[in-house]
């Protein structure tokens, strides 16, 4: 993660502000992630053109991903988890990332097996019908 410092909760307000701003010109967002959000966005959508509304459903599931991590510890539980999913973290800081959820999850009681699935150390499902469902209505409630 190139910016240690930056929050889940500034990312949030970042999202949002682009999702209300996103008809304006790059000059209107003040803060430099901001403005590099926006530009790579413009990159990639004169590529692949896409819906307003499309874009709001992928801002509103981004949104409701680093919601989802809000009950890990730290201030930035979903930024610390998107660079492990994409393998950004070297060796090192894999391992580190990979020590510290497994004792938060043996000390909130989690299975191994649910330790795993977060640490996308297996491809089972082990989530129930129920947790699924309810999984998918919250999904569904943040795409809206």
């Amino acid at each position: 993660m190139e910016n240690k410092n930056l929050k889940d909760k500034e990312v949030i307000i970042f999202l949002k502000n682009i999702k209300k701003n996103f008809d304006k010109d790059l000059d209107f967002f003040q803060n430099e992630l901001e403005k590099r959000l926006m530009f790579e966005l413009s990159l990639v959508l004169q590529e692949k053109s896409i819906s307003y509304h499309e874009l709001a459903i992928a801002l509103n599931y981004i949104l409701w991903a680093i919601d989802n991590r809000k009950w890990i510890p730290g201030n930035s539980s979903y930024l610390r988890w998107v660079t492990y999913f994409c393998k950004l973290y070297d060796k090192v800081e894999m391992k580190k990332y990979e020590e510290f959820i497994r004792k938060f999850t043996k000390r909130s009681g989690l299975s191994k097996e649910r330790t795993d699935l977060m640490l996308l150390k297996t491809d089972k499902n082990i989530l129930s019908d129920y947790a699924m469902e309810e999984s998918r209505l919250e999904s569904e409630e943040f795409a809206s």
